[in-house]
């Protein structure tokens, strides 16, 4: 089985709904969702969120955003250097053309 994101997990859960008209239990009945309740295919259905419990499982990786706080201390340093508040004020400036690193 495939490695999934929690998302494609609950796309793929809403077109066997929507698309083959298939009922909770008989997804739960398939080959690739034994032993996972029903219930369950119906939370993930429903709020994209897989329980830990079933993660390992159904081949879903958690695609949260890493823990940087410390990683960007020196850009943190520049774009209050600049007279940004927040570095991601700074960045999409930056990006955006309306500023030059190092400039307000």
């Amino acid at each position: 089985m495939p490695v999934k994101t929690p998302d494609t997990l609950r796309r793929e859960i809403a077109a066997l709904l929507d698309i083959h008209g298939l009922s909770l239990r008989e997804i739960a009945a398939r080959p690739e969702y034994y032993p996972i309740p029903f219930s369950t295919i119906g939370y993930i259905a429903e709020t994209g969120k897989v329980p830990l419990k079933w993660r390992k499982r159904l081949s879903v990786v958690n695609q949260g955003v890493p823990y940087t706080r410390n990683r960007n201390t020196r850009l943190n340093d520049k774009a209050r250097a600049a007279g940004w508040k927040h570095l991601s004020e700074y960045l999409t400036a930056v990006l955006n053309g309306q500023a030059e690193i190092g400039e307000k």
